[in-house]
């Protein structure tokens, strides 16, 4: 199998994942179907399609990284309770680089925001 095919699949298989996985994840997916490919091979292209612009890699406190599919700038929500990752589909505040800017010194070219709390799943959950 030639490196272009493997970089294929492993790209197909994070596009069909609906959260963001971790490589690990992304590995034992693939493995079903192709096990020739190393977890080795998984791990190194995923960091290359993150350098490339094709993934975005989500670092959380605590947490291995994770691969969003998702290449536009949106937020995320983490709950505290199941420990899951959710897109907050709302406009990035588009002064705050700005404010950033201007009140400390920065020069701000993108942010990150992860709000935490408990989901609505969670929430109905009785303790």
């Amino acid at each position: 199998m030639r490196s272009t095919l493997q970089r294929e699949i492993i790209l197909n298989t994070i596009r069909k994942m609906h959260h963001h996985a971790t490589a690990e994840e992304v590995y034992a997916a693939i493995h079903q179907q192709h096990p020739t490919i190393s977890k080795a091979t998984v791990y190194r292209n995923l960091q290359r399609f993150a350098q490339q612009g094709e993934l975005v890699p989500l670092q959380l406190e605590g947490d291995a990284t994770r691969y969003d599919r998702r290449l536009f700038q949106h937020y995320h929500f983490v709950c505290r309770a199941c420990n899951a990752i959710y897109d907050v589909d709302m406009a990035p505040l588009a002064d705050i680089n700005q404010q950033v800017q201007e009140q400390f010194g920065f020069s701000v070219d993108q942010h990150d925001i992860v709000f935490k709390g408990i989901c609505p799943t969670c929430a109905k959950t009785p303790d």
